[in-house]
């Protein structure tokens, strides 16, 4: 069957999570629609973006992982310089 392919930011405080939520805007306008998470216990919070994918078809997983590596790599040029900035 038809799984979803995510790749999360398993991200750090809530405190951290508001001063990136108010930037979500120009995120997105750079990573596409993200799914941003407030986790139920109220201390963490993910930040992921969904591909619709079948990760048991092996004939799919170079796609799969070119996706993954493209979408790491996005992550991380976007996230990294905002992170730096936050008051921490």
């Amino acid at each position: 069957g038809k799984t979803e392919e995510a790749l999360p930011i398993n991200l750090i405080e809530m405190m951290y999570y508001a001063q990136l939520i108010q930037q979500k805007d120009s995120i997105e306008e750079v990573l596409g629609e993200l799914d941003w998470q407030e986790l139920p216990e109220g201390q963490d919070c993910r930040i992921k973006q969904v591909r619709k994918g079948d990760s048991k078809n092996m004939s799919s997983w170079e796609e799969l992982h070119k996706w993954l590596k493209e979408r790491s790599e996005n992550f991380h040029a976007v996230f990294s310089p905002r992170i730096k900035k936050l008051n921490l």
